[in-house]
């Protein structure tokens, strides 16, 4: 019987212990699973709220030049308007990219390679608007084209709200924003203004 009983007993073990060894795994996985899932939350939202403000940099909210007729650019505007807050304004930014970098370890590959596209496209646009604007424009037009590099940093800011949108925002984040958008510009007294002086002028003979 001791032939038979002890090798079943030990077969019984193996698979209860193998069985237990898979359960762990599964359960293991499935909270890292959601814990990343949580971290990319997280990111997702403050990479949001970094989106809209670098968006306001470049007057790309409608509170500026909705026209796009202005021959002076949408960062170079911001950038007069806030001379005595502008560092306040770029500290803020730069923190909020640190969280989100400091949350890429446990968030998902392409979150945290998005995040890290958008910290390197950030940071040379801040350099390349800080030196633009701690500096007077050359009296010499063949010397140093000062105004390159306000036209590169709004390139930089422009890739960096790219790269965010491709891969750190949650994608409903983002449809909820533009529904919101389109809401209000349907409700904007501006818009229904010009809607109708159109429609006037369509209407005349």
């Amino acid at each position: 019987m001791s032939d038979l009983f002890f090798p079943a007993l030990e077969a019984i073990a193996t698979a209860v212990i193998a069985g237990f060894t898979i359960t762990q795994w599964r359960s293991d996985t499935l909270k890292k699973q959601a814990r990343v899932r949580e971290i990319d939350s997280r990111i997702s939202t403050t990479a949001f709220q970094l989106r809209r403000q670098i968006r306001s940099w470049l007057g790309l909210d409608g509170e500026d030049d909705r026209a796009g007729q202005n021959p002076i650019s949408a960062v170079t505007r911001w950038v007069e308007r806030h001379r005595s807050d502008y560092g306040t304004h770029v500290t803020r930014a730069e923190q909020r990219l640190e969280e989100m970098a400091r949350l890429t370890g446990e968030a998902g590959q392409n979150v945290a390679t998005g995040v890290r596209a958008a910290f390197v496209l950030f940071l040379g646009g801040t350099r390349r608007l800080n030196q633009w604007a701690s500096m007077k424009r050359p009296k010499e037009p063949e010397g140093f084209d000062y105004d390159r590099l306000v036209t590169d940093a709004e390139k930089d800011f422009t890739q960096c709200v790219a790269a965010l949108e491709q891969v750190v925002i949650d994608p409903d984040l983002l449809l909820a924003d533009r529904q919101l958008d389109e809401l209000r510009e349907a409700h904007d007294p501006f818009k229904l203004l010009a809607d109708a002086i159109l429609r006037q002028q369509r209407l005349r003979p």
